[in-house]
């Protein structure tokens, strides 16, 4: 028998990460995301009862199993870098030009497509290779871990929960690597001191394998973008001149699916990035709004105190205020990330893969 609590979900997923995060800590043994509500099942009346008490949840007691797999009706596949991602009953990519990774989650895992999981893996497919040593700290299902052992590296992975060594070891075994991937229940503790690791991400300072910072850069990003009132050209002409002023090869290289389909094309965009400071009011395929956005990133770029009485009471005369803050956001965002990308040397190829440039860095 299981309790299994149901709470309303965040709004935003940073507080998500942190409330599913609480629920493992506190012995749930089994986590999933529905819809608007997180259910944690529990073998313990009193903690159930704690957590429900908590979070202004629901308790209700079931069978061992029952509700633990309703993630299957919602599970899709997807691709991350050079890998395809998919649960068992999806078929392979077709192309042949993906690594085939089948990710069967059990009752206590998702499906590893979190933003987090698909940046890690982009990452991982670039950076890891044969005879590298890798720890994989909260592997959960084991994605990560499998992924870094499809690339040839020989991996341990660690989780709190009991439910992921069998969940890991069976996702390892249907992907022909159960040999190079060991699970092991505990924490970072149960490393010894006589084991060494080899992970190339950490080892070229790429600092988004620290999973609390790609974890935080992953949320605030999604909050930005996902929950945004602004239309999609504002937001990518903003963006693109931080990019330019940034000299960031990340930004410069992504494009907004959302932009490109209302007309936000190759052309425009090079016309965007390759105007002088203070030059896109001079653009005539933006229209006012799009210009004022340009003009309000650049002088958050070069010098936020331009942004001074009279240019901002021009910009609220065509954009309400939360779109300003939205706005603001959105440049404070392009402009920390992309200056930690460069700093770092992390560029971007033509698919969207990060790397480390091995030069003077």
């Amino acid at each position: 028998m299981h309790h299994l609590v149901t709470i309303v979900r965040p709004d935003d997923d940073s507080t998500t990460e942190l409330l599913v995060d609480e629920l493992w800590r506190a012995g749930a043994v089994g986590v999933e995301e529905i819809d608007r509500s997180i259910r944690a099942a529990f073998t313990d009346t009193a903690t159930a009862t704690s957590v429900a008490f908590r979070h202004g949840g629901r308790v209700e007691d079931v069978a061992d199993t029952t509700g633990l797999d309703n993630w299957r009706d919602h599970a899709a596949d997807y691709r991350a870098g050079r890998f395809h991602v998919r649960p068992p009953w999806i078929d392979p990519d077709p192309t042949g030009r993906f690594i085939d990774l089948v990710i069967d989650p059990g009752h206590a895992f998702g499906s590893g497509s979190h933003p987090t999981t698909r940046l890690m893996l982009t990452a991982l497919a670039e950076h890891i290779g044969t005879g590298d040593r890798v720890v994989d700290l909260g592997t959960g299902s084991g994605i990560l871990a499998i992924a870094a052992a499809q690339l040839g590296a020989d991996v341990i992975g660690i989780d709190l929960d009991p439910a992921a060594a069998p969940a890991a070891q069976t996702n390892a075994m249907a992907n022909g690597v159960r040999e190079r991937v060991e699970v092991r229940i505990g924490d970072i503790s149960d490393i010894g001191n006589d084991e060494s690791f080899d992970v190339a991400l950490e080892r070229e300072r790429l600092l988004m394998m620290q999973l609390d910072v790609a974890m935080g850069m992953g949320a605030y990003s999604a909050a930005i973008y996902e929950k945004t009132s602004l239309p999609p050209r504002v937001r990518e002409v903003a963006r693109l001149r931080i990019a330019a002023a940034n000299g960031c090869p990340v930004c410069l290289n992504t494009r907004s699916a959302h932009a490109t389909e209302d007309g936000f094309d190759e052309a425009t965009v090079e016309a965007v990035v390759a105007c002088d400071l203070g030059g896109v009011h001079t653009l005539g395929d933006l229209d006012e709004r799009e210009r004022l956005a340009g003009e309000f990133a650049d002088r958050f770029a070069s010098d936020h105190h331009r942004l001074d009485d009279t240019f901002m009471a021009d910009l609220r005369n065509h954009f309400a205020d939360v779109e300003v803050i939205e706005l603001t956001a959105l440049c404070a965002m392009t402009l920390g990330n992309g200056r930690f990308f460069t700093v770092l040397g992390v560029e971007a190829d033509d698919d969207g893969h990060y790397f480390v440039h091995e030069g003077e860095r």
